[in-house]
Formats: structure tokens, C-alpha cells, sequence
């Protein structure tokens, strides 16, 4: 759907205002606030009653992007996040040639073993894990009807080649896969789950985040085939009352469950 058009439909709600006005606000709108966008459109057509931009966490005055309160019970709170390439690698793909037909081209070589470390092909993973850390502030301390989810968009990650082993390595720090295994100098890198993670925010990432949605490409259905992670570390009725509130909504429906890689 054209983003016009999404703007039309959100402008029938009055809690999306801000929303419209940042998109109005800077043309072309950055590719962060289209993101938010689509998921406001889509869950708008499921009906799903989210509020944009609120306060849930009494000590600090950030926001979440969307929180629905359910019957006075349960709250669902969404984070979006768009990680942007590194300083670095945004330098390395500039254009720097223009052939013939005056199109604009450009090479970059990544290896493991670069002199870069911005230049190697594990350093997108890093630098995911490191913003999705960023983001747990955002949360309230953990409860069990408090579901806290970070919804990813993945299409720059690795040049738009984003699959479900780059999220078992964010997440889990392994794949079904043993050859794909990831290493930083020389050791194997470890997932955001994995409780021997000791980077800033990684214990509260463990304790209050329920689970994270990666989203390989942006479509009108936006979370159709994107990948689920459920953050194992909590309850197991948490977990199931996380999915079954969801599961009410066809906006979820198109999810795909990825487990721990066994």
C-alpha cells in the first residue's frame, strides 16, 4: 500500500497525529517513521487498540511506540526498531563510480579477518545485539501480564539477506547449522539469551523482554513471515498467555515460531 494512502486510513484516528505529523514533517519521511507506519496500518486492521508513543516506566521518561491495555489485565507494548548501518560501512558502500550509462555503482570487500572490524561479516550481529540492548530501558520491571516485545526491521541487515540462522545468532548465539556458527576474535559469539552474556543490559534484556519479532522485508503484511523468538528465560505461563493474547489477532497470524536451534 502506498504510504499516502496508510496515511489516509491512520488519519481516521485521531491517537496517530503525531505519527502523520513526523511523516509530514521531512520529505521523504525517514524509513523509521514509514516502518511505524505499516505496523500502525496493519494492526489498525485487526483491530488491535494501541496507543502511540506511551509511558509505561515510572523512573524514566521514555516511551514505547504501541501499548494496548486488554481488559484491564494484560498490556502488550511494542518497541520498533531499524538499526542503520555502521559509520563505517556506510562510507565503504558509497557510490564511487559512475559506468557508461551513468549508473552509480560501488564495491566493498567484507571478510572475517578485516583490519575493519566495522568491514566483517559478524559485525552486523554485534551491532543488532547492541540495539536491541539499547532498547530495554524502555520497559517496565518484568510481570506477568506486562508482554514486552522489540519488532525488528531487518532489511539492511547483511544488505537485505536476512534469515532465520542471522536471528538464531542474535538471539540464541548458535544455528541449526554448526559451519554458520559466528566468531569474534577467535571466540564464538554469544546470543542476547544466552545467560553468559554479560554486556550492559543483557540481564534485563533476559528478565523483561518476552520476545522479539524480526521482520527480513517490509510488506503490506508486515509481519507475515517475519521470525518469532520467545525469550525463554521467562515463565512458561507468561509465555503462553503472550501467545494466546496474540493469537486473537490476524495481524500475528503470518508469524513463524523459531526455537532454540537443537
Amino acid at each position: 500500500m502506498e504510504l499516502e494512502n496508510i496515511k489516509r486510513e491512520l488519519a481516521k484516528h485521531n491517537k496517530y497525529s503525531n505519527l502523520i505529523a513526523k511523516l509530514d514533517a521531512i520529505s521523504p519521511p525517514p524509513h523509521s517513521f514509514i516502518f511505524e507506519a505499516v505496523f500502525a496500518h496493519g494492526s489498525v486492521e485487526s483491530n488491535l487498540d494501541f496507543q502511540y508513543e506511551i509511558n509505561i516506566t515510572p523512573n524514566n521518561n521514555t516511551t514505547v511506540d504501541f501499548v494496548y491495555e486488554i481488559n484491564d489485565k494484560y498490556k502488550l507494548c511494542f518497541e520498533l526498531l531499524r538499526p542503520d548501518l555502521s559509520a563505517s560501512l556506510k562510507v565503504a558502500t558509497e557510490p564511487q563510480k559512475t559506468d557508461i550509462d551513468g549508473v552509480k555503482s560501488w564495491e566493498v570487500l567484507i571478510e572475517s579477518n578485516h583490519p575493519n572490524e566495522h568491514l566483517r561479516p559478524e559485525a552486523p550481529t554485534i551491532r543488532l545485539q547492541e540495539k536491541l540492548l539499547e532498547k530495554v530501558e524502555k520497559f517496565p520491571e518484568p510481570s506477568d501480564y506486562i508482554f514486552s516485545t522489540i519488532v525488528v526491521d531487518c532489511t539492511e541487515f547483511h544488505f537485505g539477506y536476512f534469515d532465520s540462522n542471522d536471528c538464531c545468532m542474535v538471539m540464541y548465539g548458535k544455528t541449526k547449522i554448526p559451519e554458520l556458527q559466528e566468531f569474534w576474535d577467535k571466540h564464538p559469539i554469544l546470543g542476547l539469551l544466552n545467560p553468559s552474556l554479560n554486556k550492559r543490559q543483557a540481564e534485563d534484556f533476559r528478565t523483561k523482554v518476552t520476545s522479539v519479532i524480526f521482520i527480513p522485508e517490509i510488506t503490506d503484511d508486515l509481519l507475515d513471515n517475519s521470525f518469532l523468538v520467545l525469550n525463554h528465560h521467562r515463565t512458561e505461563e507468561h509465555l503462553q498467555d503472550f501467545w494466546r493474547t496474540i493469537s486473537k489477532y490476524k495481524f500475528f497470524h503470518g508469524l513463524k515460531f523459531l526455537p532454540f536451534p537443537s
